[in-house]
């Protein structure tokens, strides 16, 4: 029986007659893990705090329904979209930060925001996931930043959960500055390929996971006897079409499942279970056959692995992140978050000035401030840190960055109030504050002067006109139109905290790497390249000129265009396998060798622009993310991406020629990775 609306008045016990004649008890209270404080956080909305984790059990279903925007048609949608409810059950228990979800959930269905995709590319993604593979996408949202907890009832998407929506918007090649997105197919491939480190023949009834001979949180497994997910360990080469998938052994029967085939590349992307099977045992052997493969894909398949992790209540306090107690064939990783006490591996980004004091952005906290050493506008280090809370132990931080705002929307649309929930630094000047969709633009008095009640640089703000008509949940945008320069770029990674407590325990560290990735990305709050708009990452040039959303979907699918007089077109005359092609795709043969001579011999320049795909997600997942060994080889992805003196056709060409393992490995095409690598990036190999 679902109150939609719960009325005023009542006795604290209360009948109801229902047409029928059943009778229904009316209890007042509320379903929370504990009471909210006066104002946000409100722990029971899933924020750790230093005496608890948030909302636990039927709590997190409470989050839910009473903070998704649309609830409860939303929630409604959900159930009868996802044909799998074990799955939604997975999504929302296995969270422990359920305010995450709901946060990317808004961003999704809230379409004022204009993130361009629907709970229908929800509902898509968690039906092609397997059980497993949204155990994965939990770890990824766990680690994003917090939503915005504006009031006891309104959850506010921030940027890090804008991100996630803007990528899940379906793929457009036509509209990549505005709206295009990976698409769920993609997603779903990224999030496949992660490597998840739960084990496996775990009891059905779960357990304890344990730091020596205290026991922190308690595990349940993936399934009881069902085949929980299938990993690919090599996606095969030159397939025609997708093989036929067996799974035999184990113990059990009945589990089926199919390759995605990857045109493209001709390769497997990932493998769906179409069917979980019964009675398994032990891991059953995957078998591929048919496909015209050259060379099969090779997998595994696992059955009861470690699966969702509820921290015992309260958060055990813990110095550092660590290793929990082996159990078997997997290590889970127990991570603490508390106040920053040192941060390490500073990297400097431009626009900081000594003195300065900025925000300390990631790693689930807030509040934490570095006040900054620079040389010639690069971070160098922090002279004083503000500890803040809720920082975890051996992430990755931001310092500075772009500022963000919430704001409050009476049932009119008129802003009532505005929250700077990032006030970054480095300010030189007032930057604009708009809000998006409003019938009539509030405006606002900004500020960035001394001796207002925030550091020089810093953004605080204050309404000066309400306007009308602005949806409840809209997205504010800061100093984008026109663009405001500030201190961005900068990175380190939180070296030791005070006050430390268990909040979460990690089986899919290379989903936490992706999770940094979206977080810390230099970006901007439309993901529109328009105007003044967008400028977040520098692509074909030396300063920031497109979104963050459009640079992470170049990269990670598009793929990005080398300009013809550009000096990474150049091709030796041997390109490909030496014949004449059509460059220009005229109809026409063109030599490789037209052009105008280097001064090597046989080197030419390109006579036209070339495009180069994107590295796709199974190789930025299996070949790079699952690889980085420790957070410092993570920073230094995000340095690439962000820094701006490095050109976005860099970084992928860095990556994608950096080792043989190829996005398109057709021999015949002439921009496929395998012969573009080998005509530009021998030395890499």
């Amino acid at each position: 029986f679902v109150v939609i609306g719960s009325g005023t008045g009542y006795a604290t016990t209360s009948n109801f007659l229902v047409t029928g004649g059943s009778q229904i008890s009316f209890l007042g209270g509320n379903c929370r893990f504990n009471q909210p404080p006066s104002a946000p956080p409100y722990t029971y909305r899933g924020i750790p705090t230093a005496t608890a984790t948030g909302a636990t059990g039927l709590g997190k279903m409470v989050n839910v329904i009473n903070h998704i925007t649309g609830s409860p048609g939303t929630i409604v949608t959900l159930i009868n979209g996802v044909t799998d409810g074990n799955k939604l059950g997975i999504l929302i228990n296995g969270i422990s930060r359920s305010t995450n979800l709901v946060g990317v959930v808004n961003a999704t269905v809230d379409a004022s925001r204009n993130n361009n995709a629907t709970i229908n590319d929800l509902i898509n993604l968690m039906n092609t996931l397997s059980r497993e593979d949204v155990l994965k996408l939990v770890h990824l949202l766990e680690n994003l930043g917090d939503a915005r907890e504006i009031d006891g009832q309104l959850t506010v998407p921030g940027g890090d959960h804008d991100m996630v929506s803007q990528l899940l918007a379906p793929y457009a090649s036509a509209n990549i500055q505005t709206t295009s997105g990976l698409g769920t197919a993609a997603m779903a491939d990224l999030i496949a390929a992660l490597r998840y480190t739960g084990g496996s023949g775990f009891p059905a009834a779960g357990g304890n996971v344990s730091i020596g001979a205290v026991a922190v949180a308690a595990y349940t497994t993936t399934s009881d006897g069902l085949v929980s997910g299938i990993q690919v360990l090599t996606h095969g080469a030159s397939c025609t079409s997708a093989p036929t998938v067996s799974i035999t052994g184990g113990g059990g029967s009945g589990a089926t499942a199919t390759a995605i085939y990857e045109s493209g590349a001709q390769q497997v992307s990932r493998v769906t279970v179409t069917n979980a099977g019964t009675g398994y045992t032990s891991n059953p052997t995957v078998t591929f056959a048919g496909g015209g493969c050259a060379t099969q894909p090779t997998a595994n398949a696992f059955v009861n692995r470690v699966g969702s992790v509820s921290i015992n209540n309260p958060a055990p306090a813990l110095a550092a992140s660590q290793n929990c107690d082996s159990l078997g064939t997997t290590t889970p990783y127990c991570v603490a978050s508390g106040a920053v006490s040192t941060l390490r591996s500073y990297y400097g980004g431009t626009g900081y000035t000594t003195g300065d004091v900025c925000p300390i952005v990631g790693a689930g906290g807030s509040g934490g401030t570095c006040t900054v050493t620079a040389v010639g506008g690069a971070l160098t280090g922090c002279s004083a840190i503000g500890g803040g809370s809720n920082y975890a132990d051996e992430r990755i931080v931001k310092i500075g960055g772009r500022a963000e705002a919430a704001v409050t929307v009476d049932v009119l649309g008129a802003v009532t109030s505005i929250t700077i929930t990032n006030r970054g630094c480095g300010y030189g000047a007032a930057p604009t504050i708009q809000v998006i969709g409003c019938t009539v633009a509030p405006t606002f008095t900004v500020d960035v002067t001394a001796g207002g009640a925030f550091p020089v640089g810093q953004v605080e703000a204050t309404i000066a006109t309400a306007g009308s008509g602005c949806p409840v949940g809209a997205k504010v945008v800061v100093g984008e139109d026109p663009f405001s320069t500030f201190s961005d770029g900068a990175s380190a990674i939180v070296d030791t905290i005070t006050g430390g407590r268990l909040t979460f325990v990690s089986t899919s560290e290379a989903s936490v790497n992706a999770a940094q990735l979206i977080q810390l990305i230099d970006r901007d709050a439309t993901g529109i390249t328009s105007g003044t708009r967008g400028f977040s990452i520098t692509y074909n040039g030396t300063t920031p000129n497109i979104s963050a959303r459009e640079a992470m979907v170049r990269l990670l699918h598009h793929g990005v265009t080398i300009p013809a007089a550009s000096s990474k077109g150049y091709f030796s005359e041997n390109f490909g396998s030496g014949s004449v092609v059509d460059i220009a795709s005229d109809g026409l043969t063109d030599n490789l060798k037209s052009g105008v001579a280097l001064g090597g011999a046989g080197i030419w320049t390109n006579a036209y622009a070339v495009n180069l795909p994107g590295l796709g997600p199974q190789h930025i997942a299996g070949s790079i993310l699952n690889n980085l060994s420790g957070v410092a080889p993570t920073q230094t992805l995000i340095n690439m991406v962000n820094t701006n003196t490095i050109d976005l056709t860099d970084t992928l060409l860095l990556l994608g020629c950096g080792d043989r393992s190829t996005y398109s490995n057709i021999a015949a095409s002439p921009f496929s990775w395998q012969q573009i690598c080998a005509q530009i990036g021998p030395g890499l190999w």
